[in-house]
């Protein structure tokens, strides 16, 4: 072993001292002196808002000269907190004196996010009409619909908030998206099901993890292919309580189920209603293909690779 060879500069006597301990004692000295080393990045400080009200939070930013907007997003807009509401805070800055995109904090003994843009941030979003579906500058103007203007110095944040609720913009729907999502969907379940067939433990355990990840992933995807604005799952499942409580009932069934199989069946029973209106689920014996290519899917390459597979594999 060379000094300084290790990612953490062990020094040679160190390293010669944890030869004597086990594998994961030394991945733990290891992690240690890393973590130490690289202790400025991974850094917090005590919140100074925890006591302090929102409306004393609001009336110190806008003392500073470079906040000329904020708005109240989501239920503390309008003052219908729960126990477990969080406060969401948008922040317009003239300019950046540093490059903040979120601070997580707490205000009021709630958990707080604040989020910066910046004025110039603001006024391409005034100045766009379409924004594409999914995006954050969508899903921000969605969230504007319901938010509370609490300071705006210059006027900007009330007119993106005017046309948040006008007619004046549209969402266009990418379809690529919606063929990637119906090939990711597919794609998860076969492989999951396969891992699940094992009787290996390390098998079984990685697919209880994508049971885990994938029937999440399913929510997503059901608004993304009916063309539903996706603005977070707490709106989403209030959505399905209303427009489609059997898939609520399924879901919830999904969620709470503890025996492996019958959670399969039922991830598999959501999977086919999540793409319903795409048509059925893959068969076992199913042949799919993804295209490496940037731009937009075209049909006739993908018949084009289809049948330059079947070429490749005939006898």
């Amino acid at each position: 072993m060379q000094e300084n060879s290790s990612r953490c500069k062990l020094k040679l006597t160190y390293g010669k001292r944890l030869e004597r301990k086990s594998s994961a004692e030394y991945v733990l000295h290891v992690a240690f002196h890393f973590c130490k080393e690289k202790s400025d990045m991974f850094h917090t400080s005590v919140s100074q808002s925890h006591l302090t009200s929102l409306d004393e939070v609001v009336a110190r930013l806008a003392q500073h000269r470079e906040v000329e907007s904020i708005a109240i997003l989501g239920s503390g807009a309008n003052g219908h907190l729960n126990p477990a509401s969080d406060y969401d805070v948008l922040v317009v800055l003239s300019e950046m004196p540093v490059p903040v995109s979120l601070v997580l904090t707490t205000i009021e003994h709630r958990l707080a996010e604040v989020v910066f843009f910046s004025a110039d941030t603001i006024e391409e979003w005034l100045a766009t009409e379409t924004f594409y579906a999914g995006s954050y500058a969508a899903s921000m103007l969605r969230r504007l619909q319901k938010a509370r203007v609490a300071f705006d110095r210059t006027g900007r944040i009330t007119r993106l908030y005017e046309k948040a609720l006008s007619s004046s913009w549209q969402e266009e729907h990418d379809q690529q998206k919606v063929w990637e999502a119906w090939f990711t969907c597919n794609y998860d379940l076969q492989h999951t099901k396969r891992l699940l067939t094992s009787t290996d433990p390390v098998y079984l355990m990685a697919g209880d993890l994508r049971l885990l990840t994938n029937i999440s992933g399913l929510l997503t995807t059901y608004f993304l292919i009916r063309q539903v604005p996706w603005q977070g799952a707490k709106e989403a499942i209030r959505y399905l309580m209303s427009h489609d409580p059997d898939y609520v009932e399924v879901l919830q069934h999904c969620l709470a189920e503890t025996h492996r199989e019958r959670k399969v069946d039922l991830y598999q029973h959501l999977a086919a209603l999540t793409l319903a209106p795409l048509g059925a689920l893959w068969s076992y014996d199913a042949t799919a293909i993804e295209l490496r290519t940037e731009g937009e899917m075209q049909p006739e390459l993908l018949q084009a690779a289809f049948a330059w597979w079947e070429q490749l594999i005939s006898p």
